[in-house]
C-alpha cells in the first residue's frame, strides 16, 4: 500500500527564507550535518508539502511512518 501523500501547496515562504529557517533550527541542534546531508531536492520537497522549517515539525510529521 502507498502511504498518503499531502498535495504540493504553493508555499507562502520563499525557499530560500524556509531554507534558512530550517538551516538554523538544524544549527540550534546540533543538526547541521543532517541539514547539509539533505540537498535542495529534498529540502524542496519538504518546502513544496508545507512542512514548518523545524527538526520538531519534520519528525512530528513522520511519526509512525512506515519507512
Amino acid at each position: 500500500m502507498v502511504p498518503d501523500r499531502r498535495e504540493a501547496i504553493n508555499p507562502e515562504v520563499p525557499f530560500d527564507d524556509w531554507k534558512s529557517r530550517f538551516r538554523r533550527d538544524c544549527e540550534l541542534q546540533n543538526k547541521l550535518a543532517a541539514f547539509e546531508a539533505l540537498g535542495d531536492s529534498v529540502l524542496k520537497v519538504l518546502w513544496e508539502s508545507g512542512i514548518s522549517p523545524t527538526m520538531k515539525a519534520l519528525l512530528k510529521d513522520n511519526e509512525g511512518a512506515n519507512i
